[in-house]
């Protein structure tokens, strides 16, 4: 499951994935949000992925290659917008490294605008510092990603 929502009143978009999970959600849910189905989600807004719930160690690394792959050669490249994931295992923290040097080569994302954490302050400090967002804006990411992710199936 790939849940997306606009959250600090439309500045940042969250992803919450949960199980069951696969990348074609993930290219699902970017349609979504390309297409404005998502209100006040886009793609240029900073991103934070919360992947707590799931074992990203468990995807076969040709899911992520096909779907960057799909990304570059459906004009989505270099959107340059900033990324922070979430995670809590090693797995998924290193799939998660490895996805950000796989959007980097293949055009969809510069490394240097991808971070990776186990913990939701360094999340939302890194991302709020980079996108210029005061501390009430660190707060609220904190606060709403905590109420999403807690709504929603373990």
């Amino acid at each position: 499951m790939f849940d997306v929502k606009a959250i600090c009143d439309g500045r940042i978009t969250l992803a919450c994935v949960s199980n069951p999970f696969s990348m074609v959600e993930a290219s699902a849910a970017l349609d979504r949000i390309r297409s404005g189905e998502i209100a006040g989600a886009d793609m240029a807004s900073p991103v934070l992925v919360d992947v707590r719930t799931v074992r990203l160690a468990q995807l076969p690394t040709a899911e992520f290659v096909t779907y960057f792959r799909r990304r570059a050669r459906g004009g989505i490249a270099r959107t340059g917008n900033l990324m922070v994931c979430l995670c809590d295992d090693s797995g998924s923290f290193g799939m998660l490294r490895m996805f950000g040097i796989m959007a980097d080569l293949e055009g969809v994302r510069p490394e240097d605008n991808y971070f990776v954490t186990e913990n939701l302050e360094e999340a939302a400090l890194w991302l709020t510092q980079r996108a210029g967002f005061d501390d009430a804006v660190r707060a609220d990411v904190i606060a709403e990603t905590e109420a999403i992710r807690s709504s929603l199936p373990a």
